[in-house]
């Protein structure tokens, strides 16, 4: 027979595992998660973790079982959410549609939820044409907020771009701009690519050469590192607006016969092959003709 611990030990063992975990020392956390469930096999706080930890160890088939269990016990809004998230990540886009429908029937005014169901449903064979509807219904929600979550909406304008919504995405990019009162030249690109590709030839060229004026202007006060980002980002609109003497000439000074220890002078060592791999896959971008790579890059990421 097995000792089963008192509830005081039982819930020191859960803490000492949801602090590895928190600590994010995952390993760790799944030991004292097993350990404990050794004993009391229905502890479902330990049991939703233990989900939890897998889905950080790439154990995701693991973790969604546990968790489709579980829900079958003790239905929550978290769990059907990383269930959501698992079956995204691994690119069962059907399953998914399945599992956020079940999520807004709970929480109809979230537009998190609204917007995962567009994304899945823009990578979905059966349901992309209902991508559309469900995004919109995410940015609608967003704007009857008090406080707008800039993040979000920016997720909702990459999505609605990805999905090859240009005209809905430039609206989103439009409504960052008018939120932020200021200029950031990645959304600018994105947003003027955007309208392009809506037919939208004047404001594109408007809203580019606003993003490329902001540029000159920030380059005066920026470091050396912070310059060569910016160039990238020039040369990239001097390209899409047809001026590829001057992209040319931009990117002539990060040419295959400087090194990144001649390019950089300063910032941490660690930077420097990281930023030059970053400029010459940029080089590679421009001086392609691949419309599709050119809309969908770079990632934001990248220039914060």
């Amino acid at each position: 027979m097995k000792f089963i611990p008192h509830q005081s030990l039982s819930e020191k063992y859960l803490q000492k595992a949801h602090n590895a975990f928190l600590a994010e020392k995952y390993n760790l956390a799944l030991n004292l998660y097993n350990k404990l469930l050794d004993f009391d096999k229905q502890n479902e706080s330990a049991l939703f973790h233990k989900a939890k930890v897998l889905t950080h160890l790439d154990k995701f088939d693991e973790a969604k079982n546990i968790l489709e269990k579980q829900v079958k016990r003790l239905p929550s809004v978290e769990a059907y959410s990383i269930i959501a998230n698992i079956q995204q990540s691994t690119l069962k886009h059907d399953d998914a549609i399945k599992t956020l429908k079940l999520l807004i029937k709970e929480r109809p005014e979230d537009p998190q939820y609204w917007l995962k169901l567009g994304i899945n449903q823009s990578q979905s064979y059966k349901n992309f044409h209902d991508a559309k509807v469900s995004i919109e219904k995410s940015f609608a929600l967003v704007k009857m907020s008090d406080q707008v979550d800039l993040k979000l909406v920016t997720e909702i304008a990459d999505s609605f771009r990805l999905a090859g919504y240009f005209e809905e995405a430039s609206k989103v990019y439009k409504f960052i701009s008018n939120k932020t009162q200021t200029i950031e030249p990645v959304y600018y690109i994105y947003w003027g690519l955007c309208l392009k590709y809506s037919g939208k030839h004047k404001e594109y060229r408007q809203v580019l050469t606003t993003a490329l004026k902001h540029c000159i202007e920030i380059s005066k006060n920026a470091n050396t590192i912070e310059i060569h980002t910016i160039q990238i980002l020039a040369a990239w609109i001097y390209h899409i607006l047809g001026n590829k003497r001057k992209a040319e000439e931009l990117y002539s000074i990060i040419s295959e016969n400087i090194s990144p220890e001649k390019l950089y002078l300063e910032g941490p060592p660690s930077y420097l092959p990281s930023s030059y791999n970053r400029i010459l896959k940029m080089r590679e971008v421009v001086k392609g003709r691949d419309v599709a790579v050119m809309l969908y890059g770079p990632s934001i990421k990248e220039f914060k």
